[in-house]
C-alpha cells in the first residue's frame, strides 16, 4: 500500500506528515535522509537566464506580478517555522475555508471548512539539491518540479494508474520568486487516488516549500477529498503571496 509520500529510491524528495506538541517550536530536520532525497531532478536548464518575467498568480483574488529574478538573500541560518513567516491577523482563505496554525510540534497549518478539518498544509525545507543552480531563478525551480514528477512516475504508475504533472508556473512565495506545481494520480478507472499541490522557492542555501496532499490510501493524514483540496487552491496561492518571506 502506498504511503502518503513514498521516497523514490535514491531520488525523491521526502515529505512526511506528522503532528504533536507545541507549534511555536515547529521545525523540519535537515537530516541526511531529507537532504539527500531533496535532489529529485533538480538540475538547472543550461544557458537559462533565471527570469521568467512578471506573471500573475492564477486563481487568486490578489493576483500580482511575480519578480522571478534569482533569489540572492539567504533567508535564515536555522530552520524557519510557520510562526516566522505567517502574516499578522487572519490568514487568507477562500470563502467557506479558514486556516490556523495547527496544534502540534510538526510544521503544519490546519485548514477547516464547515467546522470540520479539511486537511493540513506542511512547511518543509532542505539543503539545495545537487545540480540546483540558484543563479537561474525560476528556470531552476521549473526544472526541479519537472524532475520531481519524473521521479514519482515509476512509483505511482502501477496497476494501470497514471500521473499527470501540473505545468510549473511562477508564483510569489512572499517577496521571493517561487513555483506553483502539483500532480494528480488517477487509477485505471479514471478515479483520482492522489492529488498534490505545492509551492516552492529557494535561497542560495536552501529549498523551501509547502504542500497539501489528498491520498485515498491514507485517510488519517489525507485531505478529505481531491475536490476539497482543489477548491482550496486559490487559498494556497494567496497564502504563498502573503507570507513574510524572507522573515524579518
Amino acid at each position: 500500500m502506498r504511503k502518503l509520500l513514498v521516497i523514490a529510491p535514491l531520488l525523491l524528495l521526502a515529505v512526511v506528515m506528522a503532528c504533536g506538541g507545541d507549534d511555536d517550536d515547529d521545525t523540519t530536520s535537515g537530516s541526511p535522509t531529507t537532504d539527500a532525497s531533496a535532489s529529485a531532478g533538480a538540475s538547472g536548464t543550461p544557458g537559462a537566464t533565471g527570469s521568467a518575467g512578471p506573471t500573475a498568480v492564477p486563481g487568486s483574488a490578489t493576483a500580482r506580478p511575480v519578480d522571478c529574478t534569482p533569489n540572492t538573500e539567504v533567508a535564515a541560518d536555522a530552520d524557519i517555522t510557520w510562526a516566522d513567516i505567517l502574516p499578522d491577523g487572519d490568514l487568507p482563505a477562500p470563502p467557506g475555508y479558514s486556516v490556523a496554525d495547527a496544534e502540534g510540534d510538526a510544521p503544519l497549518l490546519t485548514v477547516t471548512t464547515d467546522a470540520a478539518v479539511a486537511g493540513n498544509v506542511e512547511l518543509l525545507q532542505f539543503g539545495l539539491p545537487d545540480g540546483f543552480n540558484p543563479d537561474q531563478g525560476f528556470n531552476a525551480l521549473e526544472a526541479w518540479a519537472e524532475g520531481f514528477y519524473t521521479g514519482l512516475r515509476a512509483e505511482r504508475e502501477v496497476d494501470g494508474a497514471t500521473l499527470e504533472g501540473d505545468v510549473p508556473h511562477p508564483a510569489p512565495f512572499g517577496e521571493y520568486c517561487g513555483v506553483a506545481y502539483g500532480y494528480t494520480v488517477e487509477s485505471e478507472d479514471g478515479d483520482v487516488i492522489e492529488r498534490y499541490a505545492g509551492y516552492a522557492t529557494y535561497d542560495p542555501e536552501k529549498l523551501y516549500l509547502f504542500v497539501a496532499i489528498y491520498d485515498e490510501a491514507n485517510e488519517e493524514t489525507s485531505w478529505t477529498s481531491p475536490g476539497v483540496l482543489e477548491n482550496y487552491g486559490p487559498g494556497m496561492a494567496e497564502l504563498a503571496a502573503a507570507l513574510n518571506f524572507p522573515p524579518d
